[in-house]
């Protein structure tokens, strides 16, 4: 399984067909495991969307299959979550075609923002997201104060 390192802001804009030219940054780091499609998931904050490589998403909706079939939290986190997901495939220009219903999970007319998350992206409206950020009234700096980094592997460090 290919390890993802999405990263990086990318502004976008929609064509008047709901098409977007999904930039070649972000093209070049997907894996043929991932058979050029994507899965755009309702993003947690609400205000946004999830994007993962098929190959990533598989692996993560995989791990949903340990839930227990009565536990009414997991059952409604995967119909909210994994109904609410959209399967794109990119054209050979780089190009997916987006529903409205998906659009309007983030509040999307016309232009984007796409953030690199390491295995996977998020895709915002570039006002809320400003105003998710400004909102959070913590940078970077506290961030990093109330992360716990102890666990974390580094591997040989390369």
């Amino acid at each position: 399984m290919l390890n993802y390192n999405f990263t990086g802001e990318f502004y976008c804009s929609l064509d008047n067909k709901n098409r977007l030219n999904v930039p070649s940054g972000i093209r070049k780091l997907i894996g043929p495991e991932a058979n050029n499609t994507l899965i755009f998931a309702p993003g947690f904050e609400q205000k946004n969307l999830y994007v993962y490589p098929l190959d990533e998403w598989k692996n993560l909706t995989n791990s949903f299959r340990k839930f227990k079939p009565n536990d009414k939290y997991a059952q409604n986190f995967m119909r909210f979550f994994v109904s609410g997901a959209h399967t794109v495939t990119m054209d050979t220009q780089g190009r997916i075609m987006l529903p409205g219903r998906i659009l309007d999970v983030a509040s999307i007319k016309s232009d984007l923002l796409i953030l690199g998350m390491v295995n996977k992206m998020e895709v915002w409206n570039p006002e809320i997201y400003q105003k998710y950020r400004d909102d959070l009234g913590v940078g970077l700096p506290e961030l990093v104060d109330k992360i716990n980094f102890s666990d974390m592997d580094y591997g040989d460090g390369e």
